[in-house]
C-alpha cells in the first residue's frame, strides 16, 4: 500500500498558521524620518508608516507585497501633489491637522483636550490585481498614541509629532476590511511651521461667535440641521434624496447622476432649523469637475416675491458662491437676485477668476452688514457692494442644479460630485 503524504488541506491550514504568528510577531519599526521645530525655512512635514511593513501589508495572511505596496510607505512635502499642510482650529472644540499629497490624505482630528477622535481618518490610494482602490483607515482605541502640537504667538504656525495607531483599514468604495488577522497602521510624522488654514476669518469678523456649524462627521446627515430641499421634477433634473450622503470621511457628497432617462440632482437647506441676518458664513468644498453640474451655496429669503423694490423688507437670494464649467473652469460667480423670478427680477452680480479653482478645496464667505455684503475665495476679498442689502433672517441652500448654466451634461461622465467639508456661520457677540 503506498503511503498518503498530509492532505492539501492540512497543508493549508499549517501554512496559515504559520503565516498568522509571522503577522503577529512580525512588528519591527524602521528608522523614520523627523523633522526638528524650526529646522525648515517653510511649512513642512514627513508622514511615514512604521507598521507593518511591506511584507505583511495590512493583513497576517496575505503573500508579500499584495498590495504592491513600496518598503517605505509614506509622503511628505516634496511628495508629488503635496500640500503645505493644513490647521484648522476655528471650532472651539476641535482641533484639525491636514496633510495631502497625489493619492495620500491624512486628517488627524483633535478634541478640546488635545486627544485624538474618531473622525481621524488616513485615506490612501494603491494598485491591487491591476486596479486603483482606495484604502481608508481609522482609529479603534483612541488612548493609543502620542500627539504633541505647539503654536507659533508670532505667525499663528505650528509644529509638533505624533505617533498613532489605526486599527481598522478597509476598500473605501465596498467598505471590505483588508487583511486577516488585522493588523493596526502605525504612522509616525512631524511637522513644522504649519499655517493655520485660510478659514480664518476676515478682520472684521474675528471676534465673531459661531452660531451653526456642520462638519458632516459620520455617516448620515444630520436631519436635525438640514432638510431635503424641492424634491421632485426642478428644471433638468429630479432633486433625490440619495443625492446627498456622508462618505464617513467628513465630507458631504452631492452628487449629479444619470439613472434611466433622468438626472439625479441634489439640494438640501435649513428652512425650518436655522435662519440668521447678518454674520459671516462659509463652506469649504471641492467643486465639480464635470459638464452639467451647477453647483453652489447660497441663503435665500422666505418672503422673495412677496413684495417689489424692497429687497430690504422682502429679502435677496445671496449666492455666496456659484460654479459651472461651461463659464470657465477657473471661474467663480457671485450673485444677488431680488424682486421674485417673474417679470419684474433684478439682479446684479461678479465673475471672478481664481486661479486653480478647479482642483482640491477651497473657501467661499460671505460677510452680510446692514450696510453690505463682502465676497471672499480662500480668504480673499473678490466682491464688495451695497445692492439689495436683505434685512431679515435667510436660511442656507447647498445644492447641484442641473439648470443649462453648467453646459451640455451630454458630454460628462457621471457621475459627478461636489464635496462639502464643512459650513460655518457667524454673528456678532
Amino acid at each position: 500500500m503506498t503511503k498518503s503524504g498530509p492532505s492539501p488541506a492540512w497543508i493549508v491550514v499549517a501554512l496559515m498558521v504559520v503565516a498568522v504568528l509571522a503577522a503577529l510577531a512580525y512588528r519591527p519599526d524602521r528608522p523614520v524620518d523627523t523633522i526638528a521645530p524650526g529646522s525648515s525655512s517653510g511649512p513642512a512635514f514627513v508622514v511615514q508608516v512604521i507598521r507593518p511593513r511591506a511584507g505583511l501589508p495590512l493583513g497576517g495572511i496575505l503573500p508579500p507585497d499584495i498590495f504592491g505596496l513600496e518598503e517605505h510607505l509614506g509622503f511628505d512635502s516634496s511628495s508629488p501633489g503635496a500640500t503645505t499642510g493644513r490647521f484648522d482650529r476655528d471650532r472651539p472644540d476641535q482641533t484639525r491637522l491636514e496633510f495631502a499629497a497625489d493619492g495620500w490624505n491624512l486628517t488627524v482630528v483633535l478634541d478640546a483636550e488635545g486627544h485624538m477622535t474618531s473622525e481621524t481618518r488616513l485615506t490612501f490610494a494603491l494598485t491591487f490585481q491591476d486596479q486603483l482602490r482606495t484604502v481608508r483607515c481609522r482609529p479603534d482605541d483612541l488612548a493609543v498614541g502620542t500627539f504633541a502640537l505647539t503654536r507659533s504667538t508670532e505667525s499663528g504656525d505650528v509644529s509638533g509629532h505624533f505617533d498613532i495607531e489605526l486599527a481598522h483599514c478597509e476598500d473605501a468604495v465596498t467598505g471590505a476590511p483588508l487583511g486577516w488577522p488585522p493588523q493596526p497602521l502605525v504612522l509616525r510624522g512631524s511637522f513644522d511651521q504649519i499655517p493655520p488654514s485660510s478659514t480664518e476669518r476676515p478682520a472684521a469678523a474675528a471676534d465673531f461667535v459661531l452660531t451653526f456649524s456642520d462638519e458632516f462627521s459620520g455617516t448620515e446627515l444630520d436631519m436635525a440641521k438640514w432638510q431635503h430641499r424641492s424634491l421632485g421634477p426642478r428644471k433638468q433634473g429630479v432633486v433625490v434624496e440619495g443625492a446627498s450622503t456622508l462618505d464617513g470621511d467628513g465630507h458631504l457628497v452631492m452628487t449629479l447622476s444619470q439613472v434611466g432617462e433622468q438626472f439625479h440632482i441634489a439640494q438640501i437647506a435649513t428652512q425650518r432649523s436655522f435662519l440668521q441676518k447678518y454674520g459671516y458664513f462659509e463652506c469649504r468644498a471641492r467643486v465639480n469637475h464635470e459638464l452639467g453640474a451647477h453647483t453652489a451655496f447660497w441663503l435665500q429669503s422666505p418672503a422673495l416675491g412677496q413684495g417689489l423694490d424692497d429687497p430690504a423688507r422682502f429679502g435677496t437670494e445671496i449666492d455666496i458662491f456659484e460654479y459651472h464649467i461651461a463659464q470657465g473652469r477657473h471661474w467663480v460667480f457671485h450673485n444677488l437676485h431680488w424682486n421674485g423670478y417673474g417679470d419684474e427680477h433684478q439682479q446684479a452680480g461678479m465673475r471672478v477668476q481664481v486661479a486653480g479653482i478647479d482642483e482640491g478645496f477651497h473657501t467661499f464667505g460671505l460677510l452680510w452688514t446692514e450696510e453690505e455684503y463682502v465676497f471672499y475665495v480662500d480668504g480673499r476679498e473678490t466682491w464688495r457692494t451695497g445692492e439689495a442689502v436683505s434685512q431679515i433672517a435667510e436660511y442656507l441652500i447647498l445644492s447641484v442644479e442641473l439648470s443649462g448654466w453648467g453646459g451640455d451634461v451630454s458630454e460628462a461622465e457621471l457621475p459627478d460630485e461636489i464635496l462639502f467639508d464643512y459650513v460655518r456661520v457667524y454673528q456678532a457677540p
